[in-house]
């Protein structure tokens, strides 16, 4: 068992270094902009964080701009960021639950930061940041079921969007809508 320990702690270094040297083949080979990574502050303020450019994130990022409303987006798809980047779009690479990198987006001097991703984690760690490096910003998330947004806005979260009862509540009132009443 020693000898295990020991031999895997004189490896780390190594898979450290390989690890690199795959990343940067990686990134080499796919064509990946290192200058959409976040490496410094921005300057903005009065903006909106978008966490997440799924679905969601990119239909508050498109309402955000039409209401010309400044926004920075973060996503961890190194070729979406690419792509929307292409388009003239606001977005970097970045974990938007890490302190660092809010910080760098200027998310205390933000209107909102909005968690659009239903990634686990994410809204929590981001509430969590929050809380403790910038309380007097505003977070929205999203939420996959009932015992999450319960959760969430224990957490401190502004206002909690649940998907399931959002769908649900729409898809009733467009019945609703169609049906004859007494």
């Amino acid at each position: 068992l020693i000898l295990v320990i020991a031999l895997s702690m004189g490896a780390t270094p190594l898979f450290i270094r390989l690890g690199r040297f795959a990343i940067d083949i990686a990134e080499r080979h796919s064509g990946f902009d290192s200058s959409t990574l976040l490496g410094a502050r921005l300057e903005a303020e009065n903006h909106v964080v978008i966490v997440g450019l799924g679905e969601v994130g990119e239909i508050v990022l498109r309402l955000l701009s039409a209401h010309e409303i400044p926004y920075v987006a973060l996503d961890l798809d190194p070729q979406r960021v690419k792509e929307m980047r292409a388009k003239g779009l606001n977005v970097y690479y970045g974990n938007g639950s890490d302190a660092d990198v809010l910080k760098g987006v200027r998310a205390e001097q933000s209107r909102a930061i909005v968690v659009a991703t239903r990634a686990l984690g994410v809204a929590e760690a981001a509430a969590a940041v929050r809380r403790h490096a910038f309380p007097d910003t505003k977070l929205f998330a999203r939420s996959s079921s009932e015992q999450n947004a319960v959760d969430l806005h224990r957490l401190g979260v502004t206002a909690v969007i649940s998907e399931k009862t959002d769908t649900g509540l729409q898809l009733a009132g467009e019945v609703l809508d169609t049906m004859e009443r007494p």
